[in-house]
């Protein structure tokens, strides 16, 4: 992918702008992706010309870097936000992983690079300097005590020095860094100083996943395991625990815990409505006097086989799914029929339907009430 120069910046905008392309049409034409070019028309219509043009290195203080990654804990999406103050998202990414880690020590900038490698010269003792003889042997003598204590903790892990982990060795270091310097300690265990801060930094990573999970763990059983790994994130924010939902969506799964989702309910299709009829079970109500309308349900009976009402329910059980389909009389809650498939269809409906007008001679005058779905908007099925 070629690098856009400011004349290529200049006519993406233009065809954007007057030509009234899209980002995916000039992003084919630039051979490049298309949130590249979004990013230079959005950042073209907020700071004008000069957004097009090559910036030198900002430098930003501390409190704008709070202020930044502040809008980003409270929603704002980093992509804009790197739009808004001219940025990478990435850089806003860094600064919240530092905020997360060390607070507002890590935002502050601190003198890049490292100074220059000297080689030591290797120091010379005099034999005649009685003191610096004793001190070489003292040094000696610490390093030889330091170097047998932490075998034997290497051997309390059930390992030996060659066999031992860099994480065995750094867990050993961090015991006994009170009582001897680090230097003589990365001595008598072979590692490098670089492998050692490496080693500590992931311990430290378990110890804060250790204390997070602890934390979910707490809100999850609170809340009786309905909260999935969003609202345990947002919990988590209001309890003062800047995280990332991603972080604790791994966590759970690492801990088995997962959010309680409802079953859905079974609702049956509507169809088209055309084979539909006016509710009678509705009271129609005319205020004059306020000039409004209102229907009031009414499901009052005097006497059996007036008004039966039916629906279909879904079944969950071991074996699968099952659906009951009953018909009941609202005068005295009987159930006049019923019908249990492995599926809602129109053969369930019909079965149900002929058994409860077997049961009866004479049902003139009788109400039907239902949902009016599919099922009860077919015609008869005709068997030869």
């Amino acid at each position: 992918m070629a690098k856009l120069t400011y004349e290529d910046k200049k006519e993406i905008v233009r065809m954007y702008d007057e030509e009234h392309r899209g980002y995916l049409a000039i992003a084919k034409r630039y051979n490049i992706n298309c949130s590249v070019i979004r990013r230079i028309v959005r950042q073209y219509h907020i700071h004008g010309e000069t957004s097009l043009k090559k910036k030198p290195n900002r430098k930003f203080t501390a409190d704008l870097k709070l202020e930044i990654i502040t809008r980003a804990i409270n929603g704002k999406s980093k992509s804009s936000l790197g739009i808004e103050y001219q940025i990478e998202r990435l850089m806003i990414i860094n600064w919240l992983k530092k905020y997360d880690e060390f607070g507002y020590n890590g935002l502050i900038d601190k003198s890049k690079g490292r100074p220059p490698t000297m080689k030591k010269e290797k120091k010379t003792i005099d034999p005649n300097d009685k003191n610096a003889l004793l001190r070489a042997k003292d040094e000696r003598i610490l390093e030889l005590e330091a170097e047998v204590e932490a075998l034997k903790k290497i051997e309390s892990l059930g390992s030996t020095k060659e066999q031992a982990t860099n994480k065995e060795k750094t867990i050993v270091i961090e015991e006994l860094r009170l009582k001897y310097p680090l230097a003589i300690l990365l001595k008598a265990l072979d590692i490098a100083k670089s492998s050692y801060y490496h080693s500590k930094k992931l311990l430290s990573m378990k110890e804060k996943d250790s204390e997070t999970k602890s934390r979910i763990q707490s809100i999850y059983f609170d809340n009786k395991g309905r909260y999935g790994y969003r609202r345990i994130t947002l919990e988590l924010r209001n309890q003062g625990i800047i995280v990332n939902h991603k972080r604790v969506k791994r966590l759970m799964k690492v801990m088995g815990l997962f959010g309680i989702t409802p079953r859905a309910k079974y609702k049956s299709y509507k169809g088209d409505l055309n084979g539909t009829v006016k509710n009678l079970l509705l009271d129609k109500k005319v205020d004059k006097e306020k000039h409004k309308t209102t229907y009031n349900r009414n499901f009052t009976t005097s006497g059996c086989n007036q008004k039966w009402t039916t629906d279909v329910s879904e079944f969950h059980i071991p074996a699968g799914k099952l659906y009951l389909s009953p018909i009941l009389d609202m005068h005295n809650d009987e159930i006049v029929s019923y019908d249990i498939s492995v599926s809602p269809n129109y053969r369930q409906i019909e079965n149900m339907l002929n058994q409860a007008f077997t049961k009866y001679n004479n049902l003139e005058g009788l109400v039907f009430h239902s949902d009016q779905g599919w099922q009860y908007q077919m015609q008869p099925i005709v068997r030869h």
